[in-house]
């Protein structure tokens, strides 16, 4: 590894072969009409930085330019050298990568181009407009294709790009949509839509909500996957992060796979959020009236089912757990869900005029707090 020490911006790691990471940096837009940016792509040769961490784009190679530059990505700028390469290039890096601070004052001056607008450069540039989920929010399955041959192929060319998130959605829609439309043709939708819920870059993935049935429908084993991680970095109420959606889909989805989530539920630190996920899910159903999967619940008997049986084993899970495994207000939680469902029925039992089951249910609400049973 070779360190480059500036007297200004600290100190850079130049990546190795092995270590060069490719990405792309967008700049734009140029025009108050322009409502998106434009994309290229590019190899980082910086591996790490002193100031600016792994700031890989602080020196570049950008192969559709066929030039060298530096991405400023506070603005969205980007300045390249004209006329150089990496051999006249690489015994003094300083200069190109101080560009653009513009704080080099040593005696290598190299000359920088700032690109302003992409009209000498337009081949190497992909424009991509903002708000692309809208637009398919209001396209007929009809223009749905359409849609792809104008922006699928561009959007592919930029994996891992967090300002693309809106434009990976509208993809993955197309995609679900499509796959609902053509059953025949549903498993190559299916793997669309997976690859690119697999663009979104590490940890930044925040759709677990509204992408909830499509990440399900294009993998069961991928649906599993964003509600585990949804759990571990939303402890508060991952139900209303998308807790409830995605376990509603899987269920939808994959009933015969139910287990999944009751295996999920029996890691200690995702136990609760398991559990308030399936409550809401199931809370909706049965009171939410414009909620599409929470309709698609409802009118599905076999899975309410399911959702029973799932909070039976969760809470049974927790309440025979070793003292101290749950909090006290959880416990105690569990047990009054449980008398108020003993009491509800109860009272369709004196309706009845059935006493004798009545009095079995006061014994068995008697006998679950012992002590505090009044």
């Amino acid at each position: 590894m070779k360190r480059i020490n500036t007297n200004s911006q600290g100190w850079f790691d130049l990546a190795s072969i092995r270590e060069i990471q490719f990405g792309s940096i967008q700049i734009g837009p140029f025009k108050t009409k322009e409502n998106g940016q434009y994309y290229t792509n590019s190899f980082g040769l910086i591996l790490n930085s002193e100031i600016y961490d792994e700031s890989h784009e602080i020196l570049v190679w950008l192969p559709r330019l066929q030039h060298y530059g530096t991405w400023d990505s506070s603005h969205d700028e980007l300045h390249i050298f004209p006329n150089q390469t990496w051999t006249s290039m690489k015994s003094d890096l300083i200069p190109f990568i101080e560009a653009q601070w513009g704080t080099y004052e040593g005696a290598n001056k190299i000359k920088h181009l700032t690109i302003k607008g992409i009209s000498k450069y337009a081949d190497a540039f992909d424009f991509i407009p903002y708000h692309l989920n809208e637009t398919v929010e209001k396209l007929s399955d009809d223009q749905l294709i359409d849609f792809l041959d104008q922006y699928e192929n561009i959007i592919l060319r930029h994996p891992n790009v967090s300002t693309l998130d809106e434009a990976y959605f509208a993809l993955a829609k197309v995609y679900f949509r499509l796959g609902q439309k053509d059953p025949n043709q549903k498993n190559v939708w299916k793997e669309k839509c997976l690859q690119i819920l697999n663009y979104y870059p590490q940890g930044r993935f925040h759709r677990e909500k509204d992408a909830a049935e499509i990440c399900v429908w294009a993998s069961a084993e991928f649906g599993l996957k964003v509600f585990k991680n949804l759990l571990e970095k939303d402890k508060r109420q991952p139900e209303y992060a998308g807790g409830a959606s995605l376990v509603s889909a899987f269920l939808i989805h994959f009933p015969d796979q139910w287990e999944s989530i009751l295996e999920i539920s029996k890691v200690k630190t995702n136990t609760i959020g398991t559990l308030h996920s399936i409550e809401t899910a199931k809370t909706w159903a049965l009171n939410v009236a414009n909620n599409a999967l929470a309709a698609k619940l409802k009118q599905n008997q076999n899975v309410m089912e399911l959702i029973s049986k799932l909070l039976t084993q969760i809470e049974e899970f927790i309440l025979s757990a070793p003292l101290g495994e749950f909090s006290e207000q959880e416990i105690h939680e569990i047990r009054h869900k449980k008398i108020v469902d003993r009491l509800t029925q109860g009272w369709e039992y004196l309706k009845k005029k059935e006493y004798s089951k009545v009095e079995e249910l006061l014994n068995s609400i008697f006998a679950a707090y012992e002590k505090d049973g009044e």
